[in-house]
């Protein structure tokens, strides 16, 4: 497979293993990050701009990163920003998407083989008339997209969130909907997309009245995470502005975290723990700052509740996975959160 080291400054956020190896220093990766009271400083880490792979030896074939009409194969695009993109009418083989914010993509018109959409952000995104056999959009968030006259040959949409989503005039054979949610899912009837054509839909649209907890017990992140692998749940952990720093009340969020972590049902399951941020300030500075504060989380749980750092893995993503808009101070609000997400065993 044609693997891209990295999407942009999201590298800082990639981490493949977190580890404890001496007194005040965890190894990542290749890189090594060294933790001091005052924050965190990065070390070495290959970061590679051109966030494009194409069937042809790994070489951007477009670098505006529109792939409509063109042909991926065994590429791996996880994990990136893709909001709003343009994939319609493209031939997509093996290609790996899990983990990635692809609110609003188009994929009108396009075939899908085997592609892992596992755990992405599809809200609004548009598969109207697309082809897709054995696709993976498990765990993922397909609010209010379009699957109009969508063929789907074992696909698998087990835990994803269909709500609002429309799928009339689709053609299914053997596809999995276990434990999907369906709540407001059009079936029969309409053939319009929400918003009239899903690919201008090119994010959440939550009501600025839809609150997070400010504080979410053990047993709820228990059950949200006790589904199994690429479960996920956000949470608020409030920090003080522009810092790493745990807000005091907040401390009683990661003791709820940690209490979960260490139950029955999760004791032996990794955790990767997820920082974003609003879109105030620059995009380096906040990737830097979520990456951060997942530090600093990750640091509370081991240091003072002893939750194992070996279970434990560390990822920032900036401001680049919006669950509302941040036009507004409540939008803002949600979008600052940390994300648990089950690793497995």
């Amino acid at each position: 497979m044609n693997w891209i080291k990295t999407h942009g400054f999201a590298a800082i956020g990639l981490i493949c293993a977190v580890t404890y190896a001496t007194a005040g220093e965890v190894n990542i990766g290749d890189g090594l990050i060294k933790i001091s009271p005052d924050g965190v400083k990065v070390g070495p880490v290959e970061i590679d701009n051109n966030n494009q792979t194409s069937d042809n030896g790994g070489e951007p074939t477009d670098t505006t990163g529109q792939y409509s009409g063109q042909s991926l194969q065994h590429s791996d695009l996880s994990n990136s920003d893709l909001n709003g993109r343009d994939f319609s009418n493209s031939n997509l083989v093996s290609v790996d998407f899990s983990n990635s914010n692809l609110n609003g993509a188009n994929f009108e018109g396009a075939n899908l083989v085997g592609v892992d959409l596992s755990n992405a952000k599809l809200v609004g995104a548009n598969f109207k008339g697309a082809k897709m056999q054995g696709v993976d959009f498990s765990n993922s968030e397909l609010q209010k997209a379009c699957l109009i006259n969508a063929k789907l040959v074992g696909v698998d949409f087990s835990n994803a969130d269909l709500s609002l989503a429309v799928l009339t005039g689709h053609k299914n054979l053997g596809s999995d909907f276990s434990n999907a949610t369906t709540d407001g899912t059009v079936w029969k009837g309409t053939r319009t997309c929400p918003g009239g054509h899903a690919s201008n839909d090119t994010g959440p649209k939550l009501a600025t009245n839809s609150a997070r907890p400010e504080l979410t017990t053990a047993a709820a992140i228990q059950k949200a995470l006790a589904t199994g692998p690429n479960a996920k749940v956000d949470l608020t952990v409030n920090f003080e502005v522009d810092s790493d720093r745990i807000l005091g009340a907040a401390r009683a969020q990661v003791f709820e975290i940690a209490k979960a972590l260490k139950s029955e049902q999760l004791q032996s399951s990794s955790i990767l723990i997820e920082g974003h941020t609003d879109s105030t300030g620059g995009d380096d500075y906040n990737m830097d700052l979520s990456y951060r504060r997942a530090i600093s989380v990750m640091r509370v749980l081991n240091e003072k509740y002893q939750v194992d750092g070996d279970r434990l893995k560390v990822r920032g993503h900036g401001e680049s996975q919006p669950v509302a808009s941040n036009d507004t101070d409540d939008g803002r609000a949600l979008n600052r959160r940390v994300t648990l997400v089950n690793s497995g065993g």
